[in-house]
């Protein structure tokens, strides 16, 4: 009765995986992957807004930024969906990722390392701090690099790694059409 049941509940599991998209064949899971990818290079559109206060009262201080689509993969899955917002001001650079396409950010989990390559084929190399309010800002002594790449490139790929909580978390996300940003930081 045990081998019934066990039996009974691995079939369910594989249907309602198939179902899903996610678990397939590893010939189909390869082109849903290609497929989610190439989905996820969207252009990328700078926007300028206002830091506010404890109080929600604009303090004066503007920043740029703008969203894109990516992909994340760790322990308990592989490329689900990524949000991640971009931020830059006169004084730093935030990269927040929002695991699941959620409005929830990554939290807490230390520094990052993120590689970047441009339309040149440069590589550069970064690391980021993720605070535990969810803000992932880049390293200081690593800003005007990572600033100079946002501003001259019209794609960039971006892949960052976590090893906080003892196993790999890998982003992978690219920016389209980021020319415009030089123009927008300029002006803050």
């Amino acid at each position: 009765m045990k081998k019934v049941i066990i039996y009974s509940l691995f079939a369910l599991f594989l249907c309602a995986c198939n179902n899903a998209g996610n678990k397939v064949a590893d010939g189909e899971m390869s082109a849903v992957v290609l497929d989610t990818a190439a989905s996820n290079a969207s252009s990328c559109i700078w926007k300028t807004d206002i830091y506010v206060n404890e109080f929600d009262e604009p303090t004066g201080e503007k920043y740029a930024y703008s969203e894109t689509n990516g992909v994340f993969s760790n322990s308990a899955t592989t490329n689900s969906d990524l949000r991640v917002r971009i931020l830059v001001d006169k004084k730093s650079v935030r990269i927040n990722l929002f695991e699941y396409g959620a409005n929830h950010p990554v939290k807490g989990r230390g520094f990052f390392r993120f590689k970047a390559k441009g339309n040149d084929d440069r590589i550069i190399e970064f690391r980021t701090y993720n605070t535990e309010l969810g803000d992932n800002f880049v390293e200081d002594e690593d800003v005007e690099k990572v600033r100079e790449l946002l501003t001259n490139g019209a794609e960039i790929k971006f892949v960052g790694t976590n090893s906080d909580y003892g196993s790999l978390s890998e982003y992978k996300f690219t920016l389209s059409a980021t020319s415009t940003l030089k123009d927008i930081v300029d002006s803050l």
